[in-house]
């Protein structure tokens, strides 16, 4: 037996590269407080290499909504019900701690960050696991579009649709895109270049979540130019330039088309009925040629004695591994199916919570915004326990 009088230093003996082989397999709020042991583990801890090694083992969660906004597990092993849930954040609450009537508005999710909005005009980024938030800067009657990296700068910016308050009344046809910006020395707001208007088919306040690829956000169908031109949405979050791009052709029958990224490929799933899925693939990015990847016939819902079978799904999520998720907005069952294994996986019951097509993934990363005063008019968020 070998003791500490023998020479064993034990965890102390350690190498940087074996004590960071061990902390990487850490919960996030673990390694957070290992930050606080000494200065060698916070080194660790904050090296680039290690949150990326540390974010990748992070479980791929959904979004779900209730009374809070929470996280369930979408783990391929375990009883079909009901999913591993956590709650990320609960109602606002004023700043004497008591809640207020309504949630923050959640937006988007990306790279372990939230975008929410409190009120209109007023967005806000937040960590829930680290418990950060500040607010981007206010621009009145601004239309949240899509939430991006911008990668020369390292800043996230929001990009927005909509009319500053200075320039006229809501309804004035003068709209413009505008980019919110945090990251700099202080959050900024530029005006990009004139918006379109909306048509009888879309609202100038329709922008579905972006599907980002090739480092540029892409909308399928809802955006103010689909009806009139019928082609797909292109914004490049480098150049800030917007494009208008082919969309794979419609099939008579579809009842939801849904726009992904899968196995690297811009992708439609379109659904006819509850069962038969068609994923096209854009095979050509710069040609923009769609290609027929698979169709398949996925079993309706058993859960229940099959009293959700005949729910029409409207979202498509993928999961990774060549699994997407099958379910609708407002219907606590969901479908888990192996595209590549023609199979499906399991079923999902999310219970009281409200499915949504936003996914979520822990980051620990440490942001400089994070410290930026936050504006007066931002509420308390009383994150999770």
């Amino acid at each position: 037996m070998v003791t500490a009088a023998a020479g064993c230093r034990g965890i102390d003996a350690l190498c940087e590269d074996a004590l960071a082989a061990i902390l990487v397999r850490l919960p996030s709020k673990s390694v957070l407080r290992c930050r606080a042991v000494c200065r060698s583990w916070r080194r660790i801890t904050t090296d680039r290499s290690f949150l990326a090694a540390h974010a990748a083992r992070r479980p791929l969660e959904l979004i779900t909504l209730s009374w809070a906004v929470n996280a369930a597990s979408l783990s391929v092993d375990g009883p079909t019900t009901p999913p591993r849930s956590r709650l990320l954040y609960r109602k606002q609450m004023d700043r004497d701690g008591a809640p207020t009537a309504d949630l923050f508005n959640l937006l988007c999710s990306l790279d372990g960050l939230l975008l929410l909005q409190q009120r209109a005009g007023l967005f806000v980024i937040c960590n829930p696991i680290t418990r950060q938030w500040t607010n981007l800067p206010p621009c009145r009657h601004a239309f949240a579009c899509g939430f991006y990296l911008h990668g020369s700068s390292g800043e996230y910016r929001l990009l927005c649709h909509g009319i500053e308050e200075e320039e006229g009344s809501i309804f004035d046809s003068d709209r413009h895109h505008y980019v919110l910006s945090v990251g700099g020395a202080l959050p900024r707001r530029r005006r990009l270049g004139r918006a379109p208007l909306s048509t009888f088919e879309c609202r100038v306040t329709d922008y579905e979540v972006p599907v980002a690829h090739r480092g540029t956000l892409h909308w399928l169908v809802v955006h103010p130019e689909a009806a009139r031109t019928g082609k797909m949405l292109a914004f490049d979050t480098d150049s800030e330039a917007f494009r208008l791009m082919s969309r794979p052709p419609e099939r008579a029958g579809d009842t939801a088309r849904v726009l992904l990224e899968l196995d690297g490929e811009l992708s439609v799933a379109a659904m006819q009925g509850v069962a038969s899925l068609a994923v096209w693939a854009l095979q050509d990015y710069g040609a923009e040629i769609w290609a027929l990847r698979r169709r398949v016939e996925v079993p309706p819902s058993t859960l229940y004695g099959g009293i959700y079978s005949d729910v029409l799904p409207t979202m498509v999520v993928p999961v990774g591994g060549g699994a997407v998720l099958i379910g609708r907005r407002y219907c606590d069952v969901a479908r888990l199916y192996d595209l590549k294994d023609e199979r499906m996986v399991r079923e999902f019951y999310f219970g009281p919570d409200d499915p949504t097509p936003l996914v979520f993934r822990e980051s620990i990363v440490s942001h400089a915004f994070f410290d930026c005063p936050r504006s007066s008019d931002v509420a308390y968020i009383k994150f999770f326990d």
